[in-house]
């Protein structure tokens, strides 16, 4: 029997698969149409509502981002919201190519067609007036969850459409995420509570991904998650969009009895659209290009299962017990030269010599798309994973080969694969940003600004540096001299004091840079085009009601990563030279490293970005942006003058400028590690004794002595004292003593 107790189970399992067109119907999905007058975009959605009576579906889902919410290019100049030409050319293509909509069209609304939207009953909120579904939702007074149940001899689907946009809803660029609110998780639970059990399977519609959603913040009354909810009610597929990419598919809460996402590419460039099955209660499904479709059939193969997408969810034990391959071919509305004719389907080694064919004939209704062909499934009943690749051969001449399917009969799910967009797709959003930002911040602005500032004195006074100057400058021209552990410590030790060494005006900029990040707004103006709101980094709030947007973390992450450290770290490798600022304020060697040239690039990029990114908010949200565009261009300005000062001082024929010193002025670099090594060798020893000591003297005149021993050997070299005393660690000990702290 079924894994499931469906309702409308199969009589007889032995039936299940057969030659006939019972217990199979498909429809059809896609995503991202962002209609408007005039646009590519349009043209593609009225090719693929010509396609539509090729494939002759049950029905159409459209999830989310139907119109644009801009004209032209005023999506850069003006504040995006819903424009009612662009709703009524969809309505006026969907009356042309779609008759009786309302019962063949199932959409829902994505972030585009959510622009400036304040409230359900909003004037603005286009949807409600123009979708398919508008009478009737309207009578229901606009829920965010709505269904369609389609109804068949054999059984009962039930999808549901998800409207997670939040109220208000601003414009772009913030308008990329989405939290369900309560109310609408509840209107979710209540349809599932009262369908879910009496269904063959239930498929939700969503425009946002689950890692786009951020519903672990919000929770039904009976303390249920968006997650909960699919799990518990055993939801079979998600289909989404908003991503506009292709091939991002993956099995959410896990393998076997996980929930399928299935992410389609957008119609507006890459013309992508989707065809999906039900055959005998099991899932299949295949993603077009309205590019690679012309003058060609569609395939679509329905048994065997394609082995990435075996959930215990669906019956899949069917597959090993079917007696027949099972493939939709649509080519009913072709002209005669065009027509399938022959149908091979070929398996494992037999795919690349072409031999061994199974023959797939018509069933006894010419006009319906399904071929079948007997098969043995006994022979790939082994346990392992087989292939399965099917031409057809058309009246012409002409033959076409659909993508190598991989099937198993065991029930093993194969492996997905990894990819960029899946990884995607399966990071949660919020918290990989969040944490991003908060690891930036405590690295960037806490360790290496405010912490070398307050400690530097008391766990790194001068003498105690000094010696670990002389380590560290030892393992850079022996690394054999310490361990790993040992080298990372100096380097820490090192780099925070570097940064502590930042002269006090500067610091304050700094500082003063990292708070502004936090306190001050992102952006403030119109975001919507009725109200206006302003933007923090941890909340936002608009027409009085506050709301959490991930992209503000983003774009704080961007600041830090892309602006604060790299200005920072330029900063750190100049100021180590002098202590005074600006009077011999410059390193020679800063111009020619690339990190300096590579931080003005990308905070020139980033105060771009941020000035386009505000830009749709009118002006002000630009002139108002205190965390990121006055931001930047503090910083921007601050190091455009350190790499002024250093070109002074390096072309300046004055008293200031520094001169690259001689060969002659420098001792042999052997001469030098020969005398730190005997500095190293006698420390060692001294300390040794000392230590055997420290029974009858105090600790604090052990220590005493140490560094009183240790400042007479340096003392008496002066080669090495000078050797020392430099800041600016090179490797080549090119540094001029003339122009480095005296101690």
């Amino acid at each position: 029997m079924d894994d499931l107790n469906l309702p409308y189970p199969i009589e007889s399992e032995e039936n299940s698969f057969d030659n006939t067109t019972d217990r199979l119907f498909w429809f059809n999905h896609i995503s991202d149409l962002h209609v408007y007058p005039g646009s590519d975009s349009t043209k593609n959605f009225e090719q693929f509502l010509e396609t539509i009576e090729r494939i002759s579906p049950n029905f159409t889902i459209v999830s989310g981002d139907i119109t644009t919410g801009y004209l032209g290019k005023s999506q850069v100049t003006s504040v995006g919201f819903e424009r009612e030409a662009e709703w009524a050319l969809y309505r006026e293509l969907l009356e042309e190519y779609v008759p009786q909509s309302e019962e063949h069209w199932f959409d829902v609304r994505g972030n585009h067609d959510s622009l400036s939207v304040n409230s359900k009953q909003s004037k603005g909120n286009l949807f409600y007036n123009y979708s398919p579904q508008s009478e009737r939702l309207n009578e229901l007074n606009r829920p965010s969850v709505y269904y369609k149940m389609v109804t068949k001899t054999y059984g009962k689907y039930l999808f549901i459409n998800c409207d997670f946009n939040m109220y208000p809803f601003p414009s772009l660029p913030f308008a990329h995420f989405a939290i369900p609110s309560t109310e609408s998780l509840d209107e979710l639970e209540d349809i599932l509570d009262k369908y879910a059990n009496q269904v063959n399977h239930t498929i939700l519609v969503n425009h946002y991904p689950f890692s786009y959603l951020n519903s672990h913040y919000r929770t039904t009354v009976s303390k249920r998650t968006f997650s909960n909810l699919m799990h518990d009610y055993r939801i079979l597929v998600h289909l989404t969009g908003h991503l506009h990419q292709k091939n991002m598919y993956s099995i959410l809460t896990g393998p076997k009895d996980g929930v399928i996402e299935l992410e389609i590419a957008d119609l507006k460039v890459h013309k992508m659209f989707r065809v999906c099955a039900f055959d005998n209660d099991l899932f299949s499904f295949h993603d077009f290009s309205l590019a690679e479709i012309e003058n060609r059939p569609l395939v679509l193969i329905t048994n065997p299962l394609d082995s990435r997408f075996l959930t215990n969810i669906s019956p899949i034990n069917r597959i090993a017990q079917s007696k027949y391959l099972r493939v939709l071919i649509f080519d009913g509305h072709l002209p005669q030269d065009q027509r399938a004719v022959k149908v091979l389907a070929y398996f494992d080694r037999d795919i690349k010599a072409k031999s061994n064919p199974t023959v797939l004939s018509k069933t006894s209704n010419a006009d319906h798309p399904l071929w079948v062909g007997g098969w043995d499934n006994k022979q790939f009943n082994d346990g392992s994973k087989h292939k399965i690749l099917v031409e057809v051969t058309l009246k012409n001449g002409k033959a076409y080969e659909n993508d190598v399917q991989s099937f198993s009969l065991n029930g093993k799910q194969a492996f997905m694969g990894i990819n960029v967009a899946q990884l995607y797709q399966r990071t949660n959003i919020l918290i990989f940003f969040v944490s991003v930002f908060f690891l930036e911040l405590i690295i960037f602005f806490v360790c290496l600004i405010v912490l070398p500032k307050l400690l530097k004195w008391k766990y790194f006074p001068p003498a105690r540096f000094q010696k670990m100057s002389l380590q560290l400058k030892k393992s850079l021209i022996d690394l054999k001299s310490l361990n790993f552990l040992q080298l990372v410590r100096l380097h820490f030790i090192y780099n925070f004091w570097k940064y502590s060494k930042i002269p006090q005006k500067i610091w304050r900029v700094l500082l003063i840079s990292g708070l502004l990040l936090l306190v001050t707004p992102l952006a403030i103006g119109p975001l919507t085009n009725t109200s206006w709101g302003v933007i923090f980094i941890w909340i936002s709030v608009i027409n009085g009601k506050s709301q959490f947007y991930v992209l503000s973390f983003i774009m704080g992450s961007m600041f830090l990563g892309l602006v604060y450290f790299p200005i920072i770290n330029t900063i750190s490798k100049t100021v180590i030279i002098k202590k005074k600022f600006p009077k011999k304020f410059a390193n020679p060697n800063l111009l020619y490293k690339p990190s300096t040239w590579l931080a003005l690039i990308t905070t020139a990029y980033s105060l771009f970005n941020f000035f386009w990114r505000t830009l749709p908010y009118n002006y002000y949200g630009a002139l108002l942006s205190f965390a990121l565009i006055w931001n930047t261009f503090l910083l921007l300005v601050l190091l455009i003058y350190i790499v002024i000062r250093n070109l002074v001082h390096l072309f300046a024929n004055t008293k200031t400028k520094l001169k690259m010193p001689s060969d002659e002025e420098f001792e042999d670099n052997n001469t030098l590690l020969s005398d730190v090594t005997d500095i190293f060798k006698k420390n060692s020893r001294k300390n040794k004794k000392y230590t055997k000591h420290s029974n009858s003297t105090s600790d604090s005149d052990s220590v005493s002595v140490s560094n009183s021993n240790s400042n007479s050997d340096l003392d008496s070299n002066p080669n090495l004292n000078s050797y020392t005393d430099s800041i600016n660690f090179q490797k080549n000990n090119q540094s001029d003593s003339s122009y480095t702290e005296s101690n």
